[in-house]
C-alpha cells in the first residue's frame, strides 16, 4: 500500500490527469450541435455580455426550463474569451472535468485514508465512457461545473467532521452547496449525502447533526421549488402519466445504468422512451428488486451500504418517478451517482494488492484503464458535430428522433 506521503498524492494527481486528458483530449477539437447548444449559447444574446442587466436576468429567469445561472456566466466568460469559437467552451468543460477527477481522489482519500483506493476512484471517475457527454457536449456544462461545487462542498464538510467545534468549515460547504445547485439543480439531494458522510465516518447521530444540515435542505427545497415549474413552464412534466409505469422504468432505470457502468456499449445521446414499455423494463425492474434485497442482507458491509445508498440517493432527481422527458434514461445523469459505484471499486482494488498477486492486479487493471480510455476516445468523436451525433443515435435507436 502507498504510504501517503506528498510525492504520493502529487504522483497519483498527476497520472489521473494525464490518464484523463488522454481520453478526453479528442473533444477539444468538437463543434456545436444543434441540441441545446444553440439555446444556451449561440442563439442565446444574454450570454454576449458580462453586465448587470445580463447577470441580473440569468438569476431571474428559467432558460428552457432550467435554470443555471452561474452555468449561464460561465458561458458569459467564455464568450468574453473567444466569442463563438468552440474550442474554448470545449477547453472549459475539459478543464473542470480534470479538476473534478482530482477532486473525486481528495474526496475519495479522505473518506477512505488510502491513496491506491483514492488514486482507483479518481482514474475511473475521469476516463470512464459515461463521462463522455458531460465533458464532449457544450451544454454539459451544466454538469461538470455543478460537480465542481458538489465535490468541495463534500470536502469541506468532512473537513468540518474532522473538527465539529469549527463551524468555519460546515458555513463554506454551505455556501459552495448553494453554488452547486445554481449550477444544475440534480444536486438537491446532497443533504442526505451529507448524512452517508456522517455514517462512513461513524459519526454518533444526534439532533445537532440534523439541525446544522436544515439551511441545506432549506436550500434544496427551494431550488426543487423553482426546478419544477421551470419544468412545467415548457410542458416537460408528463402530467396524467401512468404512476405504475413510472416506478417501472425508475426501477429500470437503476439497473440499466449499472449495466452501462460495468458494460459502458451502445451509448447514445438520446435513450428514448418506448410507446409501451418493452419485457426488458419489467425484468430490469425485477432485478433492481432482488438487488435490493441483496444490499439489505448486505447492510453490515460500511463500504458497499455507503457506495450503494450514495448511487441511488444522487440519481433519485432523475429516475422519474414523476416522468419529465421524453427519454428515459441519459448518460449524464450519471455524473454524480457513479461515484459511489468508483469508490467500492477502488476500496477493493486497493484491498486485492494486499491479497493478490500484485502482477495480476496491475495487468487487471491496466487492461481496464486502457480499454476504458479507448472507447473514451472513440466516443469523444461521435460528439464532434451535429452529423456525427444523430447518425450515431439513429444507428442505434431509429426511432429516437420521433421524440424530439
Amino acid at each position: 500500500m502507498m504510504k501517503p506521503t506528498k510525492a504520493n498524492f502529487l504522483s497519483a494527481q498527476l497520472f489521473i490527469l494525464m490518464v484523463t486528458l488522454f481520453s478526453l483530449y479528442p473533444s477539444l477539437s468538437n463543434g456545436w450541435t444543434s441540441w441545446d447548444d444553440n439555446i444556451y449559447v449561440t442563439d442565446n444574446p444574454v450570454i454576449t455580455d458580462i453586465s448587470i442587466q445580463n447577470v441580473k436576468t440569468v438569476f431571474t429567469r428559467v432558460l428552457d426550463g432550467s435554470y443555471a445561472p452561474l452555468t449561464l456566466i460561465s458561458y458569459m466568460i467564455d464568450y468574453k474569451i473567444g466569442g463563438y469559437d468552440p474550442a474554448v467552451y470545449h477547453r472549459t468543460n475539459l478543464l473542470l472535468h480534470l479538476c473534478n477527477a482530482c477532486l473525486v481522489f481528495w474526496l475519495a482519500y479522505m473518506l477512505s485514508g488510502n491513496v491506491v483506493a483514492a488514486l482507483v476512484t479518481g482514474l475511473l471517475f475521469g476516463i470512464h465512457p459515461m463521462r463522455v457527454e458531460s465533458v464532449a457536449w457544450i451544454s454539459g456544462r451544466k454538469d461538470v461545473l455543478s460537480m465542481f461545487f458538489f465535490l468541495i462542498s463534500s470536502i469541506s464538510y468532512l473537513e468540518y467532521l474532522r473538527n465539529p467545534e469549527n463551524k468555519k468549515w460546515l458555513t463554506v460547504s454551505f455556501v459552495v452547496f448553494v453554488c452547486a445547485l445554481l449550477s444544475k439543480i440534480i444536486v438537491l439531494t446532497f443533504p442526505v449525502i451529507l448524512f452517508l458522510y456522517d455514517y462512513s465516518q461513524k459519526r454518533h447521530y444526534t439532533t445537532a447533526m440534523v439541525v446544522e444540515k436544515i439551511p441545506f435542505v432549506l436550500s434544496a427545497g427551494a431550488l426543487a421549488f423553482v426546478g419544477y415549474f421551470g419544468q412545467a413552464s415548457i410542458h416537460a412534466i408528463k402530467r396524467g402519466s401512468n404512476a405504475a409505469e413510472n416506478i417501472i422504468v425508475s426501477l429500470h432505470g437503476v439497473v440499466f445504468y449499472l449495466e452501462k457502468f460495468l458494460f459502458p456499449v451502445r451509448l447514445s445521446n438520446v435513450y428514448p422512451y418506448p410507446l409501451t414499455l418493452t419485457p426488458v423494463f419489467y425484468l430490469y425492474a425485477v432485478l433492481c428488486i432482488a438487488a435490493a434485497f441483496i444490499l439489505w442482507r448486505m447492510r453490515k458491509n460500511e463500504l458497499v451500504l455507503f457506495g450503494s445508498l450514495f448511487y441511488l440517493v444522487s440519481l433519485l432527481p432523475v429516475l422519474q418517478f414523476i416522468r419529465f422527458s421524453k427519454i428515459f434514461a441519459a448518460d449524464r445523469f450519471t455524473y454524480f451517482a457513479y461515484i459511489g459505484l468508483f469508490y467500492i471499486v477502488g476500496v477493493y482494488a486497493s484491498a486485492a494488492f494486499g491479497k493478490l498477486n500484485k502482477k495480476i492486479v496491475y495487468t487487471a487493471l491496466a487492461a481496464i484503464v486502457f480499454t476504458l480510455a479507448m472507447i473514451t476516445r472513440d466516443r469523444c468523436g461521435v460528439w464532434g458535430n451535429n452529423e456525427t451525433l444523430w447518425k450515431d443515435m439513429l444507428s442505434k435507436y431509429p426511432e429516437g428522433m420521433q421524440s424530439f
